[in-house]
């Protein structure tokens, strides 16, 4: 099966005429996928023919169109605890949740004969509608007044808006958060348009969340890792030897960047080797682990670029990691490659969120996770930076000389044209760009590269005081002896702290996610006062009487597992506290050991 940017790019070269909505396409993609994937819905809206595309997007959404979809296997457990003794129907299909605004009779009716025509979809928008949704208003003219009312209130109650319209400037196109705009002005042709537009979107769609072939058919096994440098600011302390070859606890720092990427299953390793190349040659020969190691020598100074261009042609595949190797850190894999499948650019960079960004490139990255802008070690504190560490494509470098800068020659003038991507990263991350983080990393990185243990905590009633839906800052109170607690975890190397919460205030939009944000960076400042610090914090936006069901809200174990997953964890040597059943199932599910933190309370107070 296709992945989901070649369908969109089937149907380009199929209706040639839609070459300059290609862009709105994939934007369009991203945001319905972005919805979908968080738990949300989407609802669509028209009038007339648009009406029936309307009613047809739903059909097309909510059961197979061109592939089978085949069901969690966590529905049919659930369906035997509920219905015992009973076989689950053979029949159900996956389905992508999707409300058509245009079926409700009694209430259109009614609204427009005792309100007015002109809310009957605004109506429905406010009913149904919640923060992280999508509304698709489909409007020939971009001017219905029906559509515009809905899609002012759904970006009123935080929800996007993707329109399906003609090549004019109108109402509805300038507050959409995308605009599709066929090129054409008559209303019978611009529908004729519209369809292949959303047949190829419903199709991608299907691609991305029902084609598990397709998921695993994406493994990246081979990664360009840059050895060249002289580690000038590591003179004093390092002199003899390239930088990535400084030595940690008796082994080269390169040592743990390959075990790493050994760990992720990576196959093939290319080395661009420049400053005292042999030395590296000399130790680590043509295998590591198990992986194939090749090298790709700098004669001359290249450049990052460079190098990286010359390297890239060692690489057998169409797709490549490229990462310094001064750099250690945790790489998802799941991320890059969930983002490349889909969307048409040449590279997918690594990003972190860090206070002081004096030594980075740092990043503004848009909505749909494309690069909007880079800029190269600006004097900024807080930001989010370029980790070192891409997904790259075999060709990306195509026309670019043998000798520039890959950040101030190709990724700051590239940027802003929308061909390159990012994705947050988290856990591990040692740089020994100085001494300081050089000497650190004698006791930090040996723990570092076993598998972490993860100490799980619940947020609420755990962490700080349960007041109920718990998202002004001001209304924050720690609980000090979890504090305690948390901080003897970060003082062991090989432990990661990590917060797992179910947010059910969001379904019910009570608040979104920027505002649960804005309370966890609160967070992470009362706990830095206290000497504590979270890892990382997963956390399940849904509620079953306003989302549906999903694998994350606990007591369900979506929420570990997605954790352990990342962090490369075994769930037999974490632990989880919490002060609800809900959080003791969900360890047991996940199979991590639970603890009640009643009882480490009771136990501080009477100790």
């Amino acid at each position: 099966m296709k992945r989901p940017y070649e369908i969109l790019a089937e149907a380009i070269d199929r209706y040639p005429n839609l070459k300059p909505c290609a862009q709105a396409m994939e934007e369009a993609f991203g945001v319905l996928a972005r919805s979908y994937r968080s738990g949300r819905k989407v609802l669509v809206c028209g009038n007339g023919g648009s009406a029936s595309d309307a009613e047809h997007i739903v059909g097309e959404l909510m059961k197979s169109f061109k592939e089978e979809r085949s069901l969690p296997s966590s529905f049919f457990d659930q369906f035997s605890v509920v219905n015992p003794g009973v076989d689950p129907p053979g029949w159900l299909e996956g389905a992508l949740p999707t409300i058509s605004l245009v079926s409700q009779t009694s209430l259109m009716t009614a609204f427009s004969n005792d309100e007015s025509a002109a809310g009957v979809f605004a109506q429905q928008v406010y009913g149904y509608g919640r923060p992280g949704d999508t509304l698709i208003a489909i409007s020939t003219s971009g001017t219905s007044p029906n559509c515009v009312h809905a899609a002012r209130v759904a970006r009123t109650l935080g929800m996007k808006v993707v329109v399906l319209t003609g090549s004019a400037p109108s109402p509805l196109s300038e507050i959409s958060d995308v605009a599709i705009m066929v090129p054409e002005t008559e209303t019978y042709r611009i529908q004729e348009l519209h369809l292949p537009v959303y047949h190829a979107l419903c199709a991608a769609l299907e691609a991305e969340f029902f084609c598990e072939s397709l998921r695993a058919c994406f493994p990246v096994r081979e990664a360009v890792v840059l050895v060249g440098g002289r580690g000038t600011r590591l003179r004093s302390v390092v002199s003899d030897v390239p930088k990535p070859m400084a030595p940690v606890n008796g082994k080269p720092f390169l040592h743990y960047v390959l075990e790493k990427l050994c760990m992720m299953g990576l196959e093939r390793i290319v080395l661009a080797i420049g400053y005292k190349g042999n030395c590296i040659k000399e130790y680590f020969g043509s295998s590591f682990q198990g992986m194939e190691i090749v090298y790709s020598q700098e004669a001359e100074p290249l450049g990052t670029g460079g190098a990286i261009k010359k390297a890239l042609q060692n690489v057998h595949n169409e797709w490549a990691y490229v990462l310094n190797g001064d750099t250690y850190q945790d790489i998802d894999a799941e991320k890059f490659a969930s983002y490349a499948s889909y969307a048409q650019v040449k590279a997918v960079l690594g990003t972190r969120v860090v206070q002081d960004c004096s030594r980075y490139g740092t990043i503004d990255v848009s909505k749909d996770g494309r690069i909007e802008a880079f800029r190269e070690k600006m004097p900024v504190k807080n930001g989010r930076i370029s980790s070192g560490v891409y997904l790259m494509r075999k060709d990306a470098l195509f026309g670019m000389p043998s000798v520039f800068s890959l950040e101030s020659n190709w990724l700051e003038p590239l940027a802003p044209s929308g061909v390159l991507g990012a994705v947050d990263l988290v856990g591990s991350f040692i740089d020994i760009g100085i001494p300081k983080d050089y000497e650190q990393a004698q006791s930090v990185l040996p723990a570092c590269s076993k598998r972490p243990k993860l100490a799980f905590f619940d947020r609420d009633g755990t962490i700080n005081v349960d007041t109920g839906h718990l998202f002004q800052p001001e209304e924050l109170e720690l609980i000090p002896e979890t504090v305690d607690l948390m901080r003897s975890y970060n003082r062991r190397g090989d432990w990661r702290v990590v917060v797992v919460t179910n947010q059910a205030g969001i379904a019910k939009g009570l608040y979104d996610e920027p505002q649960m944000h804005r309370l966890h960076a609160a967070l992470d400042k009362l706990l830095a006062a206290k000497g504590a610090s979270v890892d990382a914090y997963y956390f399940c936006p849904h509620h079953p009487d306003y989302t549906g069901p999903c694998e994350c809200r606990k007591p369900a174990a979506g929420l570990l597992q997605k954790a352990l997953h990342e962090f490369g964890a075994i769930p037999s040597e974490c632990m989880m506290y919490g002060d609800k059943d809900t959080d003791r199932l969900a360890a047991e599910a996940a199979g991590v050991p639970f603890v009640w933190i009643q009882d480490v309370l009771e136990k501080e107070a009477l100790q």
